[in-house]
């Protein structure tokens, strides 16, 4: 499994889903402002779209299909809720449920930074 993301998207919802789960991928760095790296990842994805998500031979992209993909791969990890009507919710505005999974990345010195070279866990900057 492949984890193609770039700092300057939405990626970093799907790194928090796929770290939350305990999915092992490789990490990808795209840097879409760097034209050599667009005409590489070009081949991969010819729509350019990050994040992605390569599994076989099928490229998942949009920030909600990886989501709902990681979440049911391992449903054990609870990243969507139960309840029907949370989860018409969730899909709608398009974010992960409240909750201790997205704290480590926003609270205080434990946000990932340029002084630890991170964008976010596992990925590198």
């Amino acid at each position: 499994m492949i984890f193609h993301y770039t700092p300057t998207s939405c990626s970093l919802a799907s790194n928090i889903a796929l770290e939350e789960a305990g999915v092992a991928y490789e990490a990808s760095l795209v840097k879409l402002w760097k034209p050599e790296d667009v005409a590489a990842y070009k081949g991969d994805d010819p729509g350019r779209t990050v994040p992605a998500l390569r599994v076989g031979d099928t490229l998942i992209t949009e920030n909600t299909a990886i989501l709902q993909y990681v979440a049911r791969l391992r449903p054990e990890a609870r990243l969507l809720p139960d309840d029907a009507d949370r989860l018409v919710r969730l899909v709608r505005t398009h974010r992960l449920p409240p909750g201790p999974r997205a704290v480590p990345l926003h609270a205080g010195r434990d946000r990932p930074g340029p002084a630890e070279g991170k964008w976010a866990p596992g990925l590198p900057a």
